[in-house]
Order: structure tokens, then C-alpha cells, then sequence
């Protein structure tokens, strides 16, 4: 950016130059008085392409279009010189402002934070702090403040800081900063440390994985595997097949699918396709063949497989059984029978009770509160419940998916599928007659809507009605002082109406003929045009 910036800067500054001296010229302004302070000296030979002009600050000449020279000596020294297309140059305030570009293949640069050369691809550039040099795309290099780095091609890649590096020679790389190292020639090797845990892989080999803090490790040369714990236990083996190991005070072996056995202090196991054993300070069991039998302090299990199964808590008096397709489970409340899939009984004695013969009927009860459901296969249901607290009485009636029925409290709903819905209690009401008659009515607001579609529509609250029949219409409205007018039309032939006690209104066709009467105001209509009396 800083090469093709000085150029093109320098370039645009002498063309500009260019063109105001030649419109001076042509408009006749071909020399000065040197008597006259601030008036440039302007200086041309025809018909050369010669031209210059000079002042007190500084000018410029040129030979177009092979030599061009400007400089400015106020406020401070700037100076720009070509000789195209072989040689460009420009000189700043000092010697630590300059650029040289010759033929397009050498450039240098020199600034106060940095000096540049640049030959053909070559580039070489130094700062007080570091250096870079390079030939792209073959070889780049360079440090600085913040670390070094070194490429070559596609072959060698380097980045390296105070606290970190990071080396790519394909396929090796290598990755280091505090606590971490990674190393690797994919897809064959790969290290690394990582804290105290480590690891080394050798597909498809080796294997190890290790913590320098504990001393645990693991190493797999498959099938063979050892591993050993931060407690300084050990196990071996080939896996699938063999496994075994042991510790300071334990031990075990297994040997698919013949056996498996490990003890420890207070602990032993035996496994055979044959039986089992089972004992350590909690727990004790044993099995053979289709009996097994195991207990956990007060809980236990036994079955006789797979025809019975047992289990029970003798502290909290549970037992459960299975025994084909009959479930029974006790406890000292309840009782729960099942024989799949018919009969289910479940039984909480004096709180609830839920049995049926399925799919033909079920009877659900709260024994403590009197409520109870019956259903009868295919669609008959029937429930009812007392007043508990704040909740109060009612009755429901189902006849799935025709007929609903019931009350609870003062709300009342009454359904006949899908042809007549009623639901009401003391806050609103609600009836359709599927699909002619709709009647909703809100009796905290003392609002109504009902239509018999699509002939009858009705609308009311406390501020008047809206009654359409056919085609009549019949309004009423409320007004401010207590007084309620209404009004009545049979479309097209006339309209009737009186908006407030002594005022009467009427008209035919819409006003070829009518009245109207308001207080003292009168009026007549004739023709429909209005005239007052």
C-alpha cells in the first residue's frame, strides 16, 4: 500500500500542476513581474514541450512527457522528481522521508518507523524492533515485539512467541504453550501433555494415557490392555476374553463367558453359567439354575424364573408377587389384585378403590369422600360427588360421544352431539342449536346475542337493543336523562320511531312522504325534499 500510495500521489500532484499551467497560458499569462511579491515566474519554450514555474514557496518543471520535477521549500521541504518511465523520487523534510522507484523493479522506502527495499518479488524491511525479509510464495521470515516467524513454500511453517510456538512440516506439527504441548504425524502419531495428564498413540498399535501427578496410567497393545488407578490398583487382560487384576486388598478374574470372581475386604462375588453368589456388609444372594433369591437388609427378591416373581421391604411391610399373568401387591393399607388383561382391582383401604372387568365395565370410588364414577362398555358413564370445603356437590351423565348431562353447583351443562349445547350458571349462559340457533347471554354484564341464522339477529345491553327480522329492523336506546326512544323499519316501504317521549318521526320510501317532530321542531318531507313548519 505504501508503494503504489507514493506513486500515485506524486503522479496526480505534477498532472494537476500541469493542467493550471496551461490554462494560464492560454489565457495569455505567459510571464511576471518579478516586482510583484507572491506572483509565481512562469517560463515556456515553444514549441518544446517545455514548461516551468517558480515562486517563493517552491514550483515545478516539466519536459513532457519524459521529465517532471515539483518542490516546496514552505512550510516545510517536499520534493518530487521522474524521469519516466525509468526513474521516480521523492524527498520528504529529511533523510528519513524518501522513496526511489527505478524501472518499476527497485523500490525503497524510508520512513522513521521503518526502512523497505523491494527487488522484483524480493522484499527486505527493518524496524527498530525486528526485521522481515522474503521471496513470495518461496520463502518469508521476520521477528518483531510479539514473537518471530519463518515459512518456506508449503514445506515449513513456523510461529513463535516469548510463551508459545507452533512448527508445521507436513505432515508433522508441533504445538507448545504453558501446560499444553501437542505433537503429531497424522494420522499414524499423536502426543500431548496437558497439565499433569499426558498421552502418546500409535495407530493402530499403541495406545497410552497417563497422569505424572497420580502415577495412573493405560496402556493397550490390542487385545492386550493394562491399566492402573490413582489408588495403585491394577488390572490386565486380553480383551474380550480375559480380564484380571487386583489391588492391596482385593482382587479379581474373569474369564468370558466360564466365570467372574473378585473379593475385597468384606466383599465377594462368583458368577457361573451355572449359579451365583453375592456378599459384601449390605447385601447378601445366591441362585442357581431358575432359583435366585437376594437381599438388602430389609429389602428382598426372589424369583423362580420365569414363571414367579417376589419382592417385598420387611420394614415397611410391602410385598409384591407376579405369578404368570396374576399381580398382587400388599401393604399394610392396601391390597392391589391384577389378572391380566381382565380383572383389575386396586384397593386403598378406607381412601379409595378402583376395580373393573375389562373392557366391559369400571368403578372408581373415594371411599373417605363419596365419590364415584362407573363406566359401562360401550359409552355409559356416570359420576357424582358431595360438597368438600369450597368445591360443591354435583352429577355428571355421559352417553360417549352423543349425550352429556350434568350439574355442579349452579352451573348446569346439557349436550346432545353435535346439535344442541347448552352451559349456564349465574355468571352467563351459553345455547346453540346446531347450526340455526346461537344464544349467548352475559348476566354480570346484562348482555344478550342470539341469531336464528340467517333470518333473526339480536343484540342487547344496558344502553339499548338491535332486533333484524327479515327485513325489519326494531332499535331501542337508552338515553342520557333516563328515557329510552325506539325506532322501527320495514325495508324498503317506511320507517317509524320516537327518540324521546313526545317525539314522533316517520317517512315512506325513505322520505317521499314523512314527518318529524322534535320538541318545537317539525319538519315534513315531500318528494323527499324537507320542508319546516
Amino acid at each position: 500500500m505504501i508503494v503504489s500510495f507514493a506513486q500515485v500521489r506524486s503522479i496526480a500532484i505534477t498532472l494537476g500542476v500541469l493542467a493550471v499551467a496551461s490554462a494560464s497560458v492560454a489565457a495569455g499569462d505567459t510571464g511576471g513581474d518579478p516586482g510583484r511579491a507572491g506572483e509565481p515566474r512562469r517560463f515556456l519554450i515553444p514549441p518544446l514541450p517545455f514548461y516551468q514555474e517558480t515562486s517563493a514557496e517552491g514550483g515545478f518543471r516539466m519536459f513532457f512527457p519524459l521529465y517532471f520535477e515539483r518542490w516546496t521549500d514552505v512550510p516545510q521541504r517536499d520534493h518530487s522528481l521522474g524521469v519516466l518511465p525509468f526513474y521516480w523520487r521523492w524527498r520528504g523534510p529529511d533523510d528519513l522521508h524518501e522513496t526511489d522507484v527505478v524501472a518499476g523493479l527497485y523500490w525503497r522506502f524510508r520512513r522513521p518507523d521503518r526502512f523497505t527495499d523491494v527487488i522484483g518479488p524480493f522484499y527486505a524491511s527493518r524496524t527498530a524492533d525486528g526485521a522481515d525479509v522474503g521471496l513470495p510464495p518461496l520463502f518469508m521470515a521476520g521477528s518483531g515485539p510479539d514473537g518471530d516467524y519463518q515459512i518456506v513454500g508449503l514445506w515449513f511453517w513456523r510461529f513463535a512467541s516469548e510463551e508459545s510456538s507452533f512448527v508445521l512440516a507436513p505432515p508433522f506439527y508441533s504445538h507448545r504453550r504453558p501446560g499444553l504441548l501437542r505433537y503429531g504425524v497424522p494420522p499414524l502419531v499423536f502426543g500431548g501433555e496437558t497439565g499433569a495428564d499426558g498421552y502418546s498413540i500409535f495407530l493402530p498399535v499403541f495406545w497410552h494415557f497417563y497422569d505424572t501427578q497420580t502415577e495412573a496410567s493405560t496402556t493397550v497393545v490390542p487385545p492386550l490392555f493394562v491399566d492402573i488407578d490413582d489408588r495403585g490398583d491394577w488390572s490386565a487382560g486380553i480383551a474380550p476374553v480375559l480380564f484380571f487384576g487386583g489391588g492391596e486388598d482385593s482382587a479379581h478374574f474373569t474369564l468370558v463367558p466360564l466365570v467372574h470372581l473378585s473379593s475385597g475386604p468384606d466383599r465377594f462375588r462368583l458368577i457361573t453359567p451355572l449359579g451365583w453368589r453375592r456378599r459384601d456388609a449390605e447385601s447378601d444372594g445366591w441362585g442357581a439354575l431358575l432359583y435366585h433369591q437376594d437381599e438388602r437388609g430389609p429389602e428382598w427378591f426372589r424369583t423362580l424364573a420365569p414363571l414367579w416373581f417376589a419382592w417385598g421391604d420387611d420394614s415397611t411391610g410391602t410385598r409384591t408377587d407376579i405369578l404368570l399373568n396374576v399381580y398382587h401387591r400388599t401393604d399394610p393399607v392396601g391390597s392391589d389384585w391384577v389378572v391380566f388383561p381382565f380383572w383389575w382391582d386396586f384397593h386403598d383401604i378406607d381412601r379409595h378403590r378402583k376395580f373393573g372387568l375389562l373392557p366391559f365395565f369400571m368403578h372408581d370410588a373415594s371411599l373417605h369422600e363419596d365419590r364415584r364414577t362407573t363406566w359401562v362398555f360401550p359409552t355409559f358413564e356416570y359420576s357424582e360427588w358431595p360438597q368438600t370445603g369450597a368445591e360443591p356437590p354435583g352429577w355428571s351423565f355421559n352417553l360417549h360421544p352423543i349425550l352429556y348431562v350434568g350439574r355442579d353447583g349452579e352451573s348446569t351443562h346439557q349436550v346432545v352431539f353435535p346439535f344442541w349445547w347448552n352451559f349456564s350458571d349465574p355468571q352467563d349462559r351459553t345455547t346453540i342449536g346446531f347450526p340455526l340457533w346461537w344464544d349467548f347471554e352475559d348476566k354480570a354484564a346484562q348482555t344478550r346475542f342470539f341469531t336464528a341464522f340467517p333470518l333473526v339477529w339480536h343484540s342487547a345491553d344496558p344502553d339499548g337493543s338491535f332486533t333484524l327480522a327479515a327485513n325489519s329492523i326494531y332499535t331501542t336506546r337508552r338515553n342520557q336523562d333516563g328515557t329510552e326512544g325506539w325506532s322501527f323499519h320495514f325495508l324498503p316501504l317506511f320507517d317509524v320511531g320516537r327518540e324521546r317521549p313526545g317525539d314522533i318521526e316517520w317517512s315512506v320510501l325513505f322520505g317521499l312522504a314523512g314527518y318529524q317532530r322534535r320538541g318545537s321542531y317539525e319538519r315534513i318531507r315531500v318528494l323527499w325534499l324537507p320542508f319546516e313548519l
